[in-house]
Protein backbone atom coordinates (compact mmCIF):
# COMPACT_ATOMS: atom_id res chain seq x y z
CA UNK A 1 0.00 0.00 0.00
CA UNK A 2 2.91 2.43 0.78
CA UNK A 3 4.25 4.11 -2.35
CA UNK A 4 7.70 6.04 -1.89
CA UNK A 5 10.18 6.55 -4.23
CA UNK A 6 13.25 5.69 -1.70
CA UNK A 7 15.93 7.24 -4.35
CA UNK A 8 14.28 10.80 -3.97
CA UNK A 9 13.89 10.29 0.24
CA UNK A 10 17.32 10.79 1.50
CA UNK A 11 18.01 12.92 4.65
CA UNK A 12 14.84 15.52 3.91
CA UNK A 13 11.52 15.69 5.73
CA UNK A 14 8.51 13.02 4.98
CA UNK A 15 5.29 13.97 4.80
CA UNK A 16 2.58 10.97 4.60
CA UNK A 17 -0.41 11.23 3.74
CA UNK A 18 -3.40 8.48 4.91
CA UNK A 19 -6.74 8.72 3.25
CA UNK A 20 -9.75 6.25 5.18
CA UNK A 21 -13.45 5.94 4.35
CA UNK A 22 -15.12 5.75 7.63
CA UNK A 23 -18.20 3.85 7.75
CA UNK A 24 -20.92 6.33 8.77
CA UNK A 25 -21.85 4.72 12.18
CA UNK A 26 -18.63 5.43 13.28
CA UNK A 27 -17.87 9.04 13.03
CA UNK A 28 -17.52 9.57 16.68
CA UNK A 29 -15.38 6.52 17.36
CA UNK A 30 -13.73 7.26 14.77
CA UNK A 31 -12.29 10.61 15.83
CA UNK A 32 -11.34 9.56 18.85
CA UNK A 33 -9.35 6.99 17.36
CA UNK A 34 -8.17 10.51 15.62
CA UNK A 35 -6.99 11.61 18.70
CA UNK A 36 -5.24 8.24 20.03
CA UNK A 37 -2.77 8.25 17.31
CA UNK A 38 -2.18 12.18 17.12
CA UNK A 39 -1.00 11.62 20.53
CA UNK A 40 0.98 8.89 20.31
CA UNK A 41 2.49 9.76 17.09
CA UNK A 42 3.34 12.78 18.97
CA UNK A 43 5.36 10.13 21.17
CA UNK A 44 8.11 9.49 18.50
CA UNK A 45 10.97 11.29 17.54
CA UNK A 46 11.09 12.93 14.66
CA UNK A 47 7.28 13.86 14.28
CA UNK A 48 6.59 17.10 12.94
CA UNK A 49 3.03 17.69 13.14
CA UNK A 50 -0.57 16.20 11.63
CA UNK A 51 -3.29 18.00 9.17
CA UNK A 52 -6.87 16.44 9.36
CA UNK A 53 -8.92 16.76 6.84
CA UNK A 54 -12.81 16.31 7.63
CA UNK A 55 -14.67 15.70 4.83
CA UNK A 56 -16.78 18.10 3.37
CA UNK A 57 -19.73 16.98 1.94
CA UNK A 58 -21.36 14.47 4.20
CA UNK A 59 -21.84 11.94 1.71
CA UNK A 60 -18.32 9.95 1.04
CA UNK A 61 -16.86 10.16 4.86
CA UNK A 62 -12.97 10.86 3.44
CA UNK A 63 -10.81 11.80 6.25
CA UNK A 64 -7.14 12.66 5.35
CA UNK A 65 -4.57 12.70 7.83
CA UNK A 66 -1.31 14.49 6.57
CA UNK A 67 2.08 13.78 9.47
CA UNK A 68 5.26 15.10 8.63
CA UNK A 69 8.66 13.62 10.07
CA UNK A 70 11.64 15.28 9.67
CA UNK A 71 13.42 12.06 8.67
CA UNK A 72 12.23 9.14 6.53
CA UNK A 73 14.12 7.07 9.13
CA UNK A 74 11.85 8.29 12.03
CA UNK A 75 8.74 7.86 9.74
CA UNK A 76 9.74 3.94 9.15
CA UNK A 77 10.02 3.65 12.84
CA UNK A 78 6.67 5.21 13.58
CA UNK A 79 5.02 2.91 10.64
CA UNK A 80 7.17 -0.09 12.06
CA UNK A 81 6.20 0.81 15.67
CA UNK A 82 3.54 -2.09 17.96
CA UNK A 83 1.74 0.84 18.80
CA UNK A 84 0.65 1.78 15.25
CA UNK A 85 0.02 -1.59 14.39
CA UNK A 86 -2.24 -1.79 17.31
CA UNK A 87 -3.89 1.50 16.18
CA UNK A 88 -4.60 0.51 12.75
CA UNK A 89 -6.19 -2.92 13.50
CA UNK A 90 -8.62 -1.10 15.71
CA UNK A 91 -9.09 1.52 12.67
CA UNK A 92 -9.91 -1.28 10.82
CA UNK A 93 -13.62 -1.27 12.70
CA UNK A 94 -14.37 2.59 11.67
CA UNK A 95 -13.48 2.00 7.77
CA UNK A 96 -14.32 1.13 4.92
CA UNK A 97 -11.51 -0.41 2.85
CA UNK A 98 -7.62 -0.01 3.24
CA UNK A 99 -6.31 3.50 3.56
CA UNK A 100 -4.76 4.87 0.72
CA UNK A 101 -1.00 5.69 1.72
CA UNK A 102 1.22 8.25 0.02
CA UNK A 103 4.81 9.24 1.42
CA UNK A 104 6.23 12.55 -0.10
CA UNK A 105 9.26 14.20 0.46
CA UNK A 106 10.94 17.62 0.31
CA UNK A 107 9.05 20.30 -1.92
CA UNK A 108 6.91 17.80 -3.59
CA UNK A 109 4.15 18.24 -0.74
CA UNK A 110 3.77 22.01 -1.77
CA UNK A 111 3.27 20.51 -5.51
CA UNK A 112 0.78 17.61 -5.37
CA UNK A 113 -2.57 17.51 -3.64
CA UNK A 114 -4.00 15.06 -1.40
CA UNK A 115 -7.07 14.53 -3.05
CA UNK A 116 -4.94 13.24 -6.10
CA UNK A 117 -2.92 10.89 -4.23
CA UNK A 118 -1.29 9.42 -7.66
CA UNK A 119 -0.30 12.57 -8.93
CA UNK A 120 3.28 12.81 -9.87
CA UNK A 121 5.31 15.91 -8.86
CA UNK A 122 6.71 18.11 -11.09
CA UNK A 123 9.89 17.88 -11.64
CA UNK A 124 12.77 19.38 -9.00
CA UNK A 125 13.58 22.08 -11.10
CA UNK A 126 10.29 23.80 -12.01
CA UNK A 127 9.37 22.98 -8.11
CA UNK A 128 12.40 24.85 -6.97
CA UNK A 129 11.69 27.93 -9.62
CA UNK A 130 8.45 28.15 -8.34
CA UNK A 131 9.09 28.00 -4.95
CA UNK A 132 12.17 30.97 -5.28
CA UNK A 133 9.33 32.95 -7.05
CA UNK A 134 7.49 32.99 -3.81
CA UNK A 135 9.84 32.67 -1.15
CA UNK A 136 12.10 35.87 -2.77
CA UNK A 137 9.10 38.26 -2.37
CA UNK A 138 7.50 36.82 0.73
CA UNK A 139 11.02 37.33 2.14
CA UNK A 140 11.87 40.82 1.30
CA UNK A 141 8.25 42.31 1.84
CA UNK A 142 8.15 40.54 5.37
CA UNK A 143 11.46 41.87 6.51
CA UNK A 144 10.65 45.45 5.34
CA UNK A 145 6.94 45.25 6.81
CA UNK A 146 8.35 44.22 10.21
CA UNK A 147 11.34 45.46 10.96
CA UNK A 148 10.09 48.67 12.42
CA UNK A 149 8.54 46.61 15.03
CA UNK A 150 11.31 43.36 15.59
CA UNK A 151 14.28 45.49 15.12
CA UNK A 152 14.87 45.64 19.24
CA UNK A 153 14.69 41.95 19.03
CA UNK A 154 18.09 39.70 18.40
CA UNK A 155 18.40 38.87 14.91
CA UNK A 156 18.07 34.81 15.57
CA UNK A 157 14.74 35.61 17.32
CA UNK A 158 13.98 38.25 13.97
CA UNK A 159 15.19 35.96 11.42
CA UNK A 160 13.08 32.91 13.16
CA UNK A 161 9.63 35.39 13.25
CA UNK A 162 10.09 36.11 9.18
CA UNK A 163 10.84 32.19 8.48
CA UNK A 164 7.49 31.11 10.43
CA UNK A 165 5.42 34.08 9.38
CA UNK A 166 6.90 33.19 5.53
CA UNK A 167 6.32 28.89 6.21
CA UNK A 168 2.33 29.76 7.24
CA UNK A 169 1.92 32.12 4.09
CA UNK A 170 3.89 29.32 1.72
CA UNK A 171 1.75 26.48 3.03
CA UNK A 172 -1.91 27.75 2.85
CA UNK A 173 -2.17 31.20 0.85
CA UNK A 174 0.91 31.63 -1.79
CA UNK A 175 1.84 28.24 -2.87
CA UNK A 176 -1.76 27.37 -3.33
CA UNK A 177 -2.17 30.29 -5.80
CA UNK A 178 1.62 29.56 -7.24
CA UNK A 179 0.07 25.92 -7.95
CA UNK A 180 -2.91 27.63 -10.10
CA UNK A 181 -1.03 29.95 -11.46
CA UNK A 182 1.87 27.86 -12.64
CA UNK A 183 -0.26 24.67 -12.96
CA UNK A 184 0.17 24.98 -17.09
CA UNK A 185 4.24 25.07 -17.02
CA UNK A 186 4.19 22.49 -13.43
CA UNK A 187 1.56 19.93 -15.11
CA UNK A 188 1.09 20.22 -18.76
CA UNK A 189 -1.39 18.37 -19.97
Amino acid sequence: MLSTKTDDIQDKYVTIIIKRIVKPNYIEEFEHWVTDIIQETNKFKGYLGCNIICPSDGIKLEYIMILRFNHYDNLKIWENSEIRRMLLDIAKKYSDGNPEITTQSGLEHWFTLPSITKQKPPARYKMISVTFLALFPIINLLSFLLSPYILWLPTTLRLAIIIILTLILMSYVVMPVMHRTFSFWLKPT
